[in-house]
């Protein structure tokens, strides 16, 4: 029965004292408290600007630090239309670190969209104004193919002028 009963109290220490740590740094309790008030942003912008990141994030800062969703505000700087990739982190006491890297265009496909150079078809709405970027063209399926084809013809036409 002491058994029984020691076990029950150690249960109930744990408790005490595991409950409001987990619940602290999952943003149960003081979720308002040690607000987010400083933004740090590690990028270079070409395209992107600090206030369309701003905006994207604004809805995520509203919880305390330690409430603060950070795979919830990559996914906001992300979806923003020349954003490559988005790293968030935290520093104590309260500040958001962003780390954003933008997508870099290499050629315009079928009018209206983008190919970064990593492959990627992007839209963003001034597309049809980057003239200076090679127009390629195909269907969806065969950008790759379309691209090879391009870096290829390069290849043969280097040095002809």
């Amino acid at each position: 029965m002491k058994g029984h009963v020691r076990l029950a109290v150690w249960c109930v220490v744990v408790a005490l004292v595991a409950l409001p740590i987990v619940g602290v740094l999952n943003g149960w309790f003081a979720a308002s408290r040690w607000p987010v008030t400083k933004l740090t942003m590690q990028a270079s912008f070409k395209h992107v600007d600090a206030q369309q990141i701003r905006a994207a994030i604004l809805p995520h800062l509203g919880k305390g630090f330690f409430a603060l969703d950070l795979g919830e505000v990559q996914k906001a700087v992300a979806a923003l239309p020349w954003v490559a990739s988005a790293e968030a982190s935290k520093r104590w006491p309260d500040t958001l670190l962003l780390r954003v890297y933008e997508r870099k265009p290499f050629a315009r496909w079928n009018e209206k969209q983008l190919i970064s150079r990593q492959g990627v078809v992007f839209s963003v709405p001034e597309a049809a104004s980057y003239t200076a970027l090679p127009d390629l063209r195909g269907p969806d399926d065969q950008m790759s193919d379309v691209v090879g084809f391009y870096a290829d013809a390069l290849k043969a036409f280097a040095g002809t002028g």
